[in-house]
């Protein structure tokens, strides 16, 4: 982050904050929130990285739209799912907080709790970002959005939260405006698996859901389908995200009898192993297509 940026006397932070929210007047779509809101929030605070992120919170399904798309890539964000829960904002935004009311990282854990945190040594050091700040744009219950900005070295200040704060009104109006327009952008699906998605187009206001929804299984007597009906369900729950624990519970299943279907399933889709791919990621691919 450069120095100068972090030195910029108030009143100069400030007028950049009103050219800020200037720009927001042309946002229409979430291609606006890709070239104008994510860069621009970004430039105000001297950060690297911008996320907008719509959290169903009944199934932990999180699409995100990142800026620049070079540094919020998916091959860097292959292990947030399994470590998604533990992210301190993550936890907090799952327990509706006040909308516009930004959060640190750095308000919710030390420094070095947050180096020894999951979701740092597995995802966010690769990212560069040693605190974070987080504001929510809509919130209807089960589901919510919102907007991260992340940066290396120092940690945001008070100041900047207060900055985040005076902006957020008009970030919430120009995100509201691209939920409603029929324009969709692509998008990353970051939980429960990385996969493709888009974000925007045909949903309307306050509604937070993937925008690649997981298809309902196929009918068992599909003469081209070459699982059985348990494999089915089975590769069904792999592609919510499942582990195999949780599977057997659901459809009370032993632990080697999920392992062996399971394993059928991996040999169906041609999923041989390798050490480049994980398998259970792609199983959901395949079921994402087969949809």
């Amino acid at each position: 982050m450069p120095q100068r940026l972090l030195d910029e006397p108030p009143a100069l932070r400030l007028r950049r904050c009103r050219d800020f929210v200037a720009s927001l007047e042309g946002v229409e779509d979430f291609a606006g929130v890709r070239d104008v809101v994510l860069p621009g929030l970004a430039g105000l605070l001297g950060s690297h990285l911008a996320v907008y992120h719509e959290l169903d919170r009944r199934t932990g399904r999180e699409v995100a739209l990142g800026w620049p798309a070079e540094t919020y890539r998916a091959d860097l964000l292959d292990g947030y799912p399994g470590v998604m829960a533990q992210h301190p904002i993550v936890g907090y935004a799952m327990a509706l907080p006040a909308l516009g009311e930004p959060v640190r990282t750095s308000d919710l854990v030390s420094r070095r709790e947050w180096r020894a945190n999951a979701v740092y040594c597995d995802v966010y050091r690769a990212l560069d970002v040693d605190d974070q700040i987080a504001v929510g744009a809509t919130d209807s219950g089960a589901s919510f959005s919102g907007v991260s900005v992340g940066r290396s070295g120092r940690a945001f200040t008070d100041w900047e939260r207060d900055l985040v704060w005076l902006v957020s009104p008009h970030v919430g109006a120009a995100l509201q405006r691209a939920r409603r327009a029929p324009v969709a952008v692509p998008a990353l699906q970051v939980a429960p698996i990385v996969a493709p998605a888009t974000i925007g187009g045909r949903r309307g206001p306050g509604r937070a859901a993937p925008a690649v929804p997981l298809p309902s299984p196929r009918r068992a007597t599909a003469e081209d389908d070459p699982l059985t009906a348990r494999e089915r369900d089975v590769l069904r729950l792999i592609a919510e995200g499942r582990t195999n624990a949780c599977i057997g519970r659901e459809l009370h299943l032993s632990p080697k009898t999920v392992e062996t279907h399971v394993a059928a399933v991996f040999a169906k889709l041609g999923l041989a192993p390798s050490p480049d791919d994980n398998r259970r990621v792609l199983a959901a691919l395949a079921w994402l297509r087969a949809g």
